[in-house]
């Protein structure tokens, strides 16, 4: 034909009835061995044309629907169909053959890379391992010469490098021309697993440029596009200024567990890596894990280190940490149960393997024990790789260093060596760091101007850290994100309060104390030790070495034990088993349809101990219903229904530096009641629990109270101690009345105030004094017991005492009251003692210690109001008299 017949003027009948062709004697010629240009096989071969029969059973307009078919390529097409006319069934298997006996395809350069040969991808086959396909002995030996490991590495070869190798001939070409046609088939193929998850996440997972990530985000046609639907429309636009649509729809198609199933393979094929990480996870020491296998300690070390460099790349390459926080629509806070969903039963060596990575440790939070995906540009992760390296080195070794940097970081070569040149300068033949690193500048920071702590995750704080850091350095903090000053602060700082990290230096702790805690837990009969626990039982010399708190002693015990024991929140784990089963817990609640309670688990988990449950049921996703618990997954709630919550809380907040749940439960269950019925909850106990999943970030939670800054939220007991250390004199009225406001339940009012006597003593029925403004001391209670101690041999009314009236003078009258409370505070050889359990209708009683019984009490002596008359010795008459003449009115 003299030129190319247009698809327009052959109506709607297909090919072979335009040309008279028989359909099924085209069956056998595979449209891989035709002349078609490879651009045109490999769009017929991905819309499933696969052979001639099926191309001419197709109708001119089918062939234009066909995805991204161009003018030039359907053209080519109809050229071919229009050819086979008139021709022999004989001569098209001929051609077929010669197809065969090239092996390549024809009219591409030898220098050429296979993937823009055949349009695929390596990006997209970066871990799929070469041992995964089937090949030839004769293809798989010489893909070995090439160290071709991956079908990427494989993809970036050119017809010229196979060409070089003896023995490889055209059946081998013919061979490995039949693969990549299959793969790019088999790519279009993929199922997109995850079309409703909303694209957003996709697009941060997908890459750390800043540019293509706003480039992409500017594509989104709103606000919650699925990704199904952004590849369904991109698929079918063409826009010819975003250059990263097609990658980013081809990297979509992921699926985890196929990533995750890759990386297992290769672990369970080493037995050595196998063994040694899963001893590892288990806190086992290396000298354990050698004599395990027979091997030094050292050498123990280096497989280790070998299996953790290979799992970096793996992590690079595959993105795991990104892919699993797009699939869960977007979940920045990656919790190792959360992880467990995806690694299955090797949860626990990958999680190992993830805190220790190189690449993953700016994510890590061990405060949270979690992943935190926070945006780290690729200029941070550029900056802190040259951060890392020595302050000199041999201008030999740069491209070494800059190589490293870019294959198992996956940071940009270009980016990474204009990063070295801003912080090294050159002297002959070596390279000297000629800038601090901001790690140190953050670090001196954090020890000049905190050195009670750092709350480091407050962002009020973390403006406050970088104008001091653009203050005394002047550097720029403009583009440093908080995530990034975190990582380092949190990697080089010590836990010392909740969410308070000061300079770890080291030597917290004496030696002795390091080794009674140790003692202490290890002797422990339970699997596991609550860290309040063993901060009560060893308060007093850890308040003397500087440890105030619970969460400093945990701090310091991670930094001391973390290779030896599991720490969980509040908890630390001596047995890895507790763990998985806290694990195995949460995800039974998890996949519950509805609430599960303490009883269920207790069937599903027979032999469980109590500690465990709690440890399990207090898990960050865990919602705790008082009784009843559900997983956060299982949350109902609209954005709108949040944005009430929240505003709610910010409403009260205004008013008040912290509040009760009890304060806002009411007003949630009137104005919006649907927020609790669909969630299950019934008290304010849940509510408590939902906020504080909700919310944790933005707000303190401590129960029952919320508050927005940590240091203004204090429990209602310390309030009122506050109030009592503030005031010489105060009304037990005036206690009842704040308990009262902030929910504070007070028991026995008497327990409440006996256990105040650190501070102040009963002086009557009604009011409390500071102990110095009363008078009384040791000394005065040791003279009016050993009084007492002479009157009386059993259990008497404090104020039928006929001693009294030769009590030493002190600030105030003494009372019954002020005499049971001095007693109760200093007494040794008396007891003192309410003669009811009510206290407005009681009064104290004094007995020889260990003769207390109030059935010895008369009747005449339950009676007795409590009032003390004291007989005046009329040394004062001249006073007395005149007093009465007044009154008289004299």
């Amino acid at each position: 034909m003299s030129q190319t017949p247009n698809a327009n003027i052959f109506g709607t009948k297909p090919f072979f009835e335009i040309f008279g062709l028989i359909p099924e004697d085209y069956d056998s010629v595979s449209v891989s061995r035709t002349k078609l240009s490879t651009r045109a096989k490999n769009r017929l071969l991905r819309s499933n044309v696969r052979s001639v029969c099926d191309l001419i059973k197709l109708r001119p307009c089918d062939l234009e629907k066909l995805s991204s078919l161009g003018k030039i390529t359907l053209d080519e097409i109809i050229s071919y169909v229009a050819s086979l006319e008139g021709k022999e069934i004989s001569a098209l298997v001929e051609d077929e053959r010669k197809a065969i006996d090239n092996g390549w395809p024809e009219g591409e350069p030898n220098h050429k890379a296979f993937y823009e040969i055949y349009g695929i991808e390596p990006q997209f086959y970066e871990i799929k391992s070469i041992s995964e396909f089937s090949f030839s002995r004769r293809l798989e030996n010489r893909f070995e010469r090439l160290n071709i490991k991956t079908v990427a590495d494989l993809l970036r070869m050119s017809i010229s490098d196979f060409s070089g190798l003896s023995g490889f001939g055209r059946t081998s070409q013919a061979e490995l021309n039949d693969f990549f046609l299959t793969l790019s088939n088999k790519e279009e193929t993929i199922e997109l697993k995850y079309a409703d998850s909303p694209v957003e996440g996709f697009i941060k997972a997908y890459s750390d440029d800043t540019e293509i990530r706003s480039a992409l985000m500017g594509l989104k046609r709103c606000e919650n596009m699925s990704v199904g639907d952004f590849v369904d429309f991109y698929n079918k636009t063409t826009n010819p200024n975003m250059e990263h649509i097609a990658d980013f729809i081809n990297w979509c198609h992921f699926d985890v567990q196929e990533d995750v199933s890759f990386i297992l393979r290769v672990i369970e094929k080493n037995e050595k890596w196998k063994t040694i990480l899963q001893l590892r996870s288990q806190k086992k020491t290396l000298e354990a894990v050698g004599n395990e296998l027979g091997v030094t300690r050292e050498r123990a070390r280096q497989l280790e280190k070998k299996a953790q460099s290979y799992f970096d790349r793996w992590v690079v390459s595959s993105r795991i940490l990104w892919k699993v926080f797009a699939i869960r629509g977007g979940d920045t806070v990656l919790t190792p149960t959360e992880l467990s969903e995806y690694f299955g039963t090797y949860n626990d060596v990958f999680v190992y393997l993830l805190k220790n990575s190189e690449i993953c440790k700016d994510y890590y939070d061990g405060y949270t024990d979690a992943f935190i995906m926070g945006d780290l540009s690729l200029a941070e992760r550029a900056q802190e790789y040259i951060d890392s390296l020595s302050e000199t080195f041999k201008v030999s070794d740069k491209n070494k260093l800059l190589n490293i940097g870019t294959e198992e970081y996956g940071i940009p070569n270009e980016l990474l060596e204009r990063t070295l040149d801003e912080s090294y300068s050159r002297t002959g033949e070596v390279y000297h760091r000629h800038r601090l690193v901001l790690k140190k500048i953050y670090l001196e920071t954090l020890d000049r101007y905190y050195p009670n702590g750092m709350h480091i995750y407050d962002t009020k704080v973390l403006e406050e850290f970088k104008g001091k850091v653009e203050e005394n350095y002047g550097i720029s903090m403009a583009d440093k994100s908080d995530r990034s000053i975190i990582s380092i602060l949190f990697n080089n700082g010590i836990l010392c309060g909740r969410g308070r990290y000061k300079l770890n230096k080291g030597h917290f702790i004496s030696p002795r104390l390091k080794d009674c805690i140790e003692k202490y837990i290890d002797e422990s009969v339970q699997p596991i030790v609550l860290v309040g626990a063993v901060f009560e039982t060893f308060e007093e010399e850890l308040l003397e070495e500087g440890i105030d708190n619970k969460y400093f002693l945990q701090g310091i015990l991670r930094d001391l034990y973390d290779e030896r024991w599991f720490f969980k929140r509040d908890y630390i784990a001596k047995d890895q088993s507790v763990t998985t089963v806290y694990t195995s817990i949460v995800n039974f609640i998890k996949h519950s349809k509805y609430p599960v309670s303490k009883e269920d688990i207790i069937r599903e988990f027979p032999g469980l101990t109590e500690i465990v449950l709690q440890m399990a049921v207090s898990d960050n996703n865990v919602i705790n219903l008082f009784g009843t618990y559900i997983h956060s997954d299982s949350v109902r709630l609209s954005d709108s229904e949040k944005t009430f919550l929240r505003s709610v809380l910010e409403d009260y907040l205004s008013q008040r530096s912290f509040i009760h749940v009890k304060d806002i439960f009411p007003v949630i269950m009137a104005k919006n009641p649907t927020v609790l019925s669909n969630n299950y909850i019934m008290f304010s106990f849940g509510l408590f629990s939902l906020l504080e999943y909700l919310f944790r970030d933005e707000f303190t939670f401590s129960r029952p109270y919320i508050s927005k800054d940590e240091m203004q939220i204090d429990k209602a007991r310390d309030i009122i101690d506050a109030m009592i250390a503030d005031n010489e004199i105060i009304s037990i009225s005036e206690i009842q009345s704040v308990a009262r406001e902030y929910h504070f339940q007070i028991y026995s009012i008497l327990d409440f105030i006996d256990s105040c006597n650190g501070v102040s003593l009963l002086i009557n029925s009604s009011q409390i004094m500071h102990i110095d403004a009363t008078g009384v001391n040791k000394d005065v209670v040791s003279s009016i017991e050993k009084m007492i101690m002479d009157e009386i041999t059993q259990t008497v009314p404090v104020a039928k005492l006929e001693c009294i009236s030769r009590f030493p003078t002190i600030n105030v009258p003494w009372t019954d009251w002020l005499i049971y409370s001095a007693l109760k505070k200093w007494g040794t050889q008396l007891e003192v003692a309410p003669s009811s359990e009510k206290y407005k209708q009681s009064f104290p009683v004094v007995s020889p210690k260990g003769h207390m019984s109030l059935d010895n009490l008369s009747e005449i002596d339950k009676m007795i109001p409590g009032k003390i008359f004291v007989a005046d010795d009329l040394d004062n008459i001249d006073d007395l008299i005149s007093d009465y003449i007044l009154d008289e009115g004299y």
